[in-house]
């Protein structure tokens, strides 16, 4: 979980007078929707966990003179936001607690397949294929801070 604290951390950044120049170290630095969230929260950079102290030199330079090392799919897909129905969000809220469909359907009221059909279409919406990466992506893209209701 220690990426979620660094997206937290960035989200905090990202909100400072001087607004710094973030770049995030990650063995998930490669990864398309991990670079997709960085750049919500204000990253410029996302290098690979095994950098070469001459690579980060390098990069810090580039980053300060306005450089920005993130692809431009990535910056587009940053660009939109992620809506969920109400219904998707009360259950992405039960998948944060590692309830199953049965459980969660107790809960809402619904029966199991409703909420196998709300988990996928969670899934779609996040471009993840499993509960663990939907309830990361949602934390990552800080989904959790700006929750609707209902």
């Amino acid at each position: 979980m220690a990426e979620v604290s660094a997206f937290g951390l960035c989200r905090v950044l990202r909100t400072q007078p001087h607004k710094p120049k973030i770049i995030l170290i990650s063995a998930d630095a490669d990864d398309l929707l991990y670079q997709v969230d960085a750049c919500g929260v204000g990253v410029c950079t996302c290098l690979l966990r095994h950098v070469t102290d001459d690579e980060l030199c390098q990069t810090i330079v580039n980053v300060v003179a306005g450089y920005r090392h993130i692809s431009e799919q990535a910056l587009t897909l940053a660009q939109i936001p992620i809506k969920l129905s109400n219904a998707e969000w009360v259950v992405l809220t039960h998948l944060v607690q590692g309830l199953s469909d049965v459980e969660i359907s107790q809960k809402m009221g619904n029966k199991p397949n409703t909420i196998g059909s709300h988990i996928g279409n969670i899934f779609s919406k996040l471009g993840v294929h499993s509960r663990e990466k939907a309830v990361l992506r949602a934390q990552r893209r800080g989904l959790f801070d700006t929750q609707c209701t209902g």
